[in-house]
């Protein structure tokens, strides 16, 4: 399926970023002010810009959708745009003190390659954010979701808790993964909402650091 307008359109990205805004906030605060930042599989750019404005960055997107980059750029001419297939290259050189990645690496199917890659662009001390739908938990299936991260023909990789950890930590020396239900709670505290959760929550949220493995490249 091709991520053209049609597809956007279909799916609303600025609302999903929206509702993905709370507990990114929380998060952007591991990234330094004034820093360089990357963000994968950007949408339409909301999310990039929000970076941008509050944290004064320099914040590149890469997109394998020429119509979302030509809405970024249209909309957010502070913010600089590639159109990559991230399953094919990450064209872009570091080092970057924060790499997003929110909703995008379930639609990779070499997930290990481009992590790789993205730990070469990291500065020593970068931070990766990752987020991912959670297909694990049968309860959230049974709560309202029977087919939660499955229902999107674009997805081809489906990651639990275990599964999303490992598959980091083969890459990065530091990982810690949270779920979420709802971003409310992360705002009122993020370890609250993370015993609420039980580690049931609908998202997948990883923090990983670069650390001092060595390169693959």
């Amino acid at each position: 399926m091709p991520y053209d307008n049609q597809y956007y359109h279909g799916r609303d990205p600025d609302s999903i970023a929206r509702f993905h805004h709370g507990v990114f906030s929380i998060l952007a605060r591991a990234l330094p002010e004034n820093g360089r930042y990357l963000d994968l599989g950007a949408g339409t750019g909301l999310l990039a810009s929000w970076l941008a404005s509050q944290k004064n960055a320099d914040v590149t997107t890469v997109e394998v959708s020429d119509f979302a980059c030509a809405t970024i750029r249209q909309r957010y001419p502070n913010v600089k745009t590639v159109v990559a297939d991230l399953d094919r290259e990450l064209p872009v050189n570091g080092p970057f003190d924060g790499v997003t990645m929110i909703h995008c690496l379930e639609h990779i199917t070499n997930p290990v390659g481009i992590l790789r890659r993205i730990r070469t662009v990291l500065a020593p001390n970068g931070v990766f954010i990752c987020v991912v739908p959670n297909c694990g938990p049968t309860l959230v299936r049974a709560m309202g979701h029977p087919k939660w991260g499955y229902n999107d023909p674009t997805h081809v990789r489906f990651f639990t808790r275990q599964t999303f950890h490992n598959l980091l930590r083969d890459v990065f020396p530091d990982v810690r993964i949270q779920t979420y239900p709802f971003p409310i709670i992360w705002l009122l505290s993020p370890h609250l909402a993370s015993v609420l959760s039980l580690g049931l929550g609908a998202h997948l949220v990883a923090v990983a650091r670069r650390g001092d493995l060595p390169s693959d490249d």
